[in-house]
């Protein structure tokens, strides 16, 4: 299963997609706690994106809220 983004390069959807893979790379401990909840998130909804998002939806903002402060 495949989910794609479409946005324009200025978009703040955009900005945020590249903060977020940019602080990604630079704090492994991240990336780290991103792939549990990852697996977590995969295991739990299976099939169902929606509820898949919702369980990652923390981890996401905390890692987005901790990007845009660097």
């Amino acid at each position: 299963r495949y989910h794609v983004h479409l946005t324009y390069p200025d978009s703040p959807d955009w900005k945020g997609f590249i903060e977020f893979r940019d602080y990604l790379r630079i704090h492994p401990e991240a990336v780290q706690e991103y792939a549990e909840i990852k697996k977590q998130a995969a295991a739990e909804a299976g099939q169902v994106g929606t509820h898949y998002r919702k369980v990652k939806e923390p981890i996401f903002e905390k890692i987005r809220s901790k990007a845009r402060n660097e």
